[in-house]
């Protein structure tokens, strides 16, 4: 049966862990709960814990910076474009990093990789809204772009009919394929007017 999770301050940890002899690993394990039934230790583990170094009921929320959507496959081509490892483009892209280094990553996608940038809520700008693995864009005047992740094809519809399509995975036809769109929804306007 385990207990519930005691939440300490930064440091409690080691301090619970020197003061009572025995190893850091023991300590986390008494304050989650964990272990075999109710030992004398971890019980004092526990009750010195709420005494003592009590912290929040609440865990902190990562603060996340600008998120960035690239298609599948685009985080590598940056990776080996700017010479950076795949671990560094995932956390510049996802937010977590704001380093130089992370905006100029955030840039080139955006730029260069067909990047789409999503709000706090996790809900895309620009138009573009995700489905499993089919991505809709959404342009100016009916133009929508419809792009399957996993099978690489690529289409164009104008109030819901058929105008263009491609079926090939690289990054390079998604973006010639947006620009298109793009045309095309500008086209209409520039009619309007």
């Amino acid at each position: 049966m385990s207990s519930e999770v005691i939440y300490v301050a930064k440091g409690a940890v080691t301090a619970i862990a020197k003061e009572l002899g025995c190893c850091t690993m023991t300590v986390c394990h008494a304050l989650k709960g964990r272990g075999k039934g109710h030992s004398k230790l971890k019980k004092m583990i526990r009750r010195i814990a709420r005494e003592r170094y009590a912290g929040s009921d609440q865990r902190k929320e990562v603060k996340r910076g600008e998120r960035i959507v690239v298609p599948q496959g685009a985080n590598i081509a940056i990776a080996m474009n700017m010479g950076v490892n795949i671990v560094t483009v995932r956390k510049a892209l996802k937010g977590y990093a704001n380093t130089a280094l992370a905006r100029r990553i955030r840039e080139e996608a955006l730029k260069n990789f067909g990047g789409k940038r999503v709000d706090a809520e996790g809900k895309f700008l620009d138009g573009v809204s995700f489905w499993g693995d089919t991505m809709v864009q959404k342009f100016g005047n009916g133009i929508e772009l419809v792009a399957n992740r996993r099978t690489g094809e690529v289409k164009i519809y104008r109030k819901k009919n058929l105008i263009d399509s491609a079926l090939d995975p690289s990054i390079e036809v998604l973006m010639a394929m947006q620009e298109k769109a793009m045309r095309m929804a500008e086209e209409k306007e520039t009619e309007k007017a």
